[in-house]
């Protein structure tokens, strides 16, 4: 396995190193963004879910505002809300909040936050993630985006086993004797 990551992250080195500023941009650009009727692998939960866009944008968006969180509106930061950088950004802000109930001593608050997460994880990107990450890896040959890819993939399942394990001293002491 070390084998193997070591081997993708010289593909990897030489890709870049290989590629000016100007071509990575491009690369992305027809990676991410343009293509007929759509671009090869759309970075946005909507495209992999049997659901209607709108509907999985404004689930996500009720997480969101759930937290207290809004789209920003800002000219140059808008992005959408089944955008994988903004699903893992809201994963970033529960866990914060995780670690800041840790630090408080706050059980009930922790409790709140790995419940979220694991629900979050559960309904949103474990759902699609994978999907997008293997539609990457099987249509685009770039080994930066491929190996990014397998990373995320791997987070996704590794961060839901994790928030899982934690929870689980809940659910026990909430079952009582």
């Amino acid at each position: 396995m070390k084998t193997e990551q070591a081997e993708q992250g010289k593909n990897v080195q030489n890709d870049l190193g290989k590629s000016t500023y100007e071509d990575f941009v491009v690369k992305l650009i027809q990676t991410f963004d343009i293509g007929i009727p759509e671009p090869p692998c759309p970075p946005y939960e909507g495209f992999y879910r049997s659901k209607s866009r709108t509907a999985v944008m404004l689930e996500v968006t009720e997480f969101y505002r759930h937290f207290g969180l809004a789209m920003s509106k800002r000219d140059g930061k808008r992005e959408l809300p089944d955008h994988l950088c903004v699903e893992l950004e809201f994963l970033h802000f529960l866990a914060f909040k995780e670690s800041q109930t840790r630090i408080d001593k706050d059980s009930k608050s922790l409790e709140g936050y790995l419940l979220a997460q694991k629900d979050f994880l559960n309904r949103h990107p474990a759902q699609w993630v994978p999907k997008f990450c293997d539609s990457l890896c099987n249509r685009v040959d770039i080994p930066f985006y491929n190996l990014l890819a397998r990373v995320t993939a791997m987070f996704i399942t590794h961060e839901l086993e994790l928030i899982t394990s934690h929870i689980k001293p809940f659910l026990k002491k909430n079952e009582g004797p």
